[in-house]
């Protein structure tokens, strides 16, 4: 049904389910819509996910390579909670006080 509902919202040529992601407290599904508009051979590609409580699809943010260091040492369970708080980090050019960074955001890069 999720599915269905994001693919009469959006603007691609064809949506496939791509798999799921297993967490402690919740599921992430994701779905990838696929643009083939002179690109045949290498479709335009736009990514989606949405919980197993919900099954609203949102579409997934640009990756931003700049915490892929940290990310990629993460060694902690996945939760499915996309508010919660993996690990901080400092704006450029301040001290003291981090910026907390969500799962979502995490687990999007």
């Amino acid at each position: 049904m999720g599915l269905s509902q994001l693919n009469a919202t959006i603007d691609c040529d064809e949506l496939c389910f791509w798999g799921k992601i297993n967490g402690l407290k919740n599921d992430y599904y994701i779905a990838v819509g696929l643009k083939f508009v002179d690109m045949y051979e290498f479709p335009t590609k736009t990514f989606f996910w949405a919980l197993s409580t919900t099954f609203e699809f949102k579409e997934m943010p640009s990756l931003n390579t700049q915490h892929c260091d940290k990310i990629n040492a993460d060694t902690s369970y996945f939760l499915g909670e996309p508010t919660k708080t993996i690990f901080s980090v400092k704006k450029e050019g301040e001290e003291g006080e981090e910026e907390p960074k969500a799962e979502d955001e995490e687990e999007e890069q």
